[in-house]
């Protein structure tokens, strides 16, 4: 009966729960992604993502850059401050109001954004290459159920 009472609390401690497995995988994807976009671009997932985001606008603000990559002011700073010294993008002040900072791509920075979506698709490939389609399709499916929930749960109750 000892037993049962000391490996009964040991399993649950040893045995993960979802959410220790989804960040753990996200923590790999993330990895794998960095991995890809550095040997590939030379830019890491963060970079590349903020190339992609600001490749479909003309200009951007600091601040809708970092609402869309959901990070702080300051991560974008430091990250559009290592973007523009590789000659990825340009940083010019709002005429309007000198406070803000305007973020444009360069042509190089471009060029780069141009490609990301591709290669993370390729990574998507290579993280669930050992999913078979239809396994692929319910964690797809779970992940918009999960993602509808939480846009559901944000909406102001009134």
């Amino acid at each position: 009966m000892t037993d049962g009472l000391l490996t009964t609390p040991m399993a649950a401690f040893l045995e993960p729960d979802c959410l220790t497995l989804i960040l753990s995988a996200e923590i790999q994807i993330k990895r794998t992604l960095n991995q890809r976009m550095l040997a590939i671009h030379g830019v890491t997932l963060s970079q590349g993502r903020a190339l992609f985001h600001l490749a479909r606008c003309r200009t951007m603000s600091c601040q809708s850059l970092a609402a869309l990559l959901g990070c702080s002011i300051s991560r974008i700073s430091r990250l559009t401050h290592y973007l523009e010294s590789r000659s990825l993008i340009v940083r010019d002040r709002n005429g309007e109001d000198r406070r803000e900072l305007r973020l444009s791509l360069t042509k190089l920075g471009h060029a780069i954004a141009q490609q990301v979506p591709a290669t993370l698709r390729e990574g998507e490939d290579a993280i669930l290459a050992q999913l078979p389609g239809e396994e692929r399709k319910d964690l797809k499916q779970l992940l918009h159920r999960m993602l509808k929930q939480f846009d559901r749960d944000s909406q102001p109750h009134i």
